[in-house]
């Protein structure tokens, strides 16, 4: 593995650059934590990529499948760092842990819904997780959560169209793209993907728009830096809307000036302004593919 668990908040520094700025309006031991559940999460991306890379053990979904099981027990650094932070419900760790599992190698989503249950998996359990580690106060904020983990994810999987198909892994939906796209033509050309990337991001708008209702349910010492982890996140969705196709081609990346406005916006504004006011109840529909996943709330 090759990421170090010893100073988890040097992790964040280095590779979720959005998220340590955010993290620093934060009270400090929302910070501490939040930086070990990035360490967690960074260290299982690490696993899914590389496997333990020790004798003996070489298949990493195999690796991760066994880990989801023994999270509570195992010897792992990794399970080691999760139990610090004192989660109440395993739940939805697990479900990151085998989502991963099944993303160790060939990946070629084929619908809106498994594109949505992917993204519950991979990002949505941390949203659950986040915000018990952030004191969410109210059952009613876990649906909140998992929609802007999954707006985030929708983001990463637009901007990482071209990275993701070198390895063989295409996670926008086969309904989306042409019948005859595949990853080798995406590595070689992933404007073909542009009108799916659209669709993503229109989508990831409103899992955006439902995450930021959910922030009422956070201390409000805890509001604002969410809100603009979440607000320069959405950023890269805006940048790739502004680069058009061709833009696919090369990482997107949101310029430091870009950063800090945003995020001058999001503290400067006054608090009667900001979006988390008043009482919007979580729409379900938005979690219709997400039968059976911890948290969401389904139709009825």
């Amino acid at each position: 593995m090759k990421t170090s668990i010893e100073k988890p908040a040097e992790i964040l520094a280095r590779c979720g650059r959005s998220f340590h700025l955010a993290s620093r309006f934060l009270p400090a031991e929302a910070r501490d934590r939040s930086a070990r559940l990035y360490a967690f999460c960074r260290l299982l991306d690490d696993l899914a990529d590389d496997g333990l890379a020790t004798a003996g053990e070489t298949d990493p979904a195999e690796e991760l499948s066994v880990l989801a099981r023994t999270l509570a027990t195992s010897p792992l650094p990794v399970a080691g760092l999760y139990r610090s932070l004192g989660l109440r419900q395993e739940a939805p760790a697990q479900a990151l842990v085998r989502t991963l599992a099944e993303d160790t190698c060939h990946v070629q989503l084929r619908t809106e819904t498994e594109l949505l249950r992917y993204s519950y998996g991979v990002a949505g359990t941390v949203g659950i997780m986040m915000a018990e580690i952030l004191g969410a106060d109210s059952v009613d904020a876990a649906p909140h959560a998992i929609d802007l983990g999954m707006a985030m994810q929708l983001v990463n999987i637009s901007r990482d169209v071209r990275e993701d198909a070198q390895r063989d892994r295409v996670y926008l939906p086969t309904e989306w793209l042409s019948a005859s796209t595949e990853a080798t033509q995406l590595a070689r050309d992933p404007s073909l993907a542009w009108p799916a990337v659209l669709r993503a991001l229109d989508r990831a708008e409103e899992y955006f728009e439902s995450g930021f209702h959910g922030l009422r349910h956070l201390p409000a010492s805890c509001r604002r830096g969410i809100w603009m982890a979440g607000r320069v996140y959405r950023e890269i969705g805006q940048t790739l809307r502004r680069r058009g196709p061709q833009g696919l081609a090369t990482r997107a990346v949101v310029p430091f000036w870009r950063k800090f406005s945003v995020a001058a916006s999001c503290l400067l504004r006054p608090a009667s302004r900001c979006v988390w006011q008043g009482k919007v109840r979580h729409r379900a529909e938005l979690h219709h593919a997400l039968q059976g996943c911890w948290g969401a709330n389904l139709p009825s």
